[in-house]
């Protein structure tokens, strides 16, 4: 997309993004943003993932992820709950899809300990968490010697 043609769509895109955050907990339709955008659902779609970089369901998918986090770091309401109100169909849907978001399992990023105001704390409850994240799996690096 040319870039005289996003700027045109800047001041638009800006106020859909504003609307929703504001709105991040009832997230609407895509129709209802393009209307709001004065676009087509198809352009619409087009200028929000040329500007944003995602495609505007993952924003959903997103935005709904993050908040089950915070939920699950503020409530003691069972995954399941969580996972139906954040569109899931399965309580293993949602657990694949927020161990690849925050590489932690809810129930392990729910038992995170809480953050501390105290800097010398800070540094060693990050130093548990990434005691609990997955590790990479490990590559073999293949030495070449030396030609003489």
């Amino acid at each position: 997309m040319k870039a005289v043609t996003l700027a045109a769509h800047h001041d638009r895109m800006n106020a859909v993004c504003a609307f929703l955050l504001s709105h991040r907990h009832d997230l609407p339709d895509v129709a209802a943003l393009a209307r709001r955008a004065g676009l087509s659902v198809r352009q619409f779609e087009r200028v929000y993932y040329q500007m944003f970089g995602e495609s505007v369901r993952a924003c959903f998918a997103r935005l709904r992820l993050e908040r089950a986090a915070v939920q699950l770091r503020t409530t003691r309401r069972r995954i399941q709950t969580l996972a139906v109100e954040a569109g899931f169909t399965s309580r293993d849907a949602f657990c694949r899809r927020f161990q690849e978001r925050f590489g932690l399992s809810p129930a392990l990023y729910r038992g995170l300990p809480r953050i501390s105001r105290q800097p010398g704390r800070r540094l060693s409850l990050w130093q548990q968490a990434l005691a609990l994240a997955p590790r990479p799996a490990r590559t073999q690096t293949i030495k070449r010697s030396k030609k003489t």
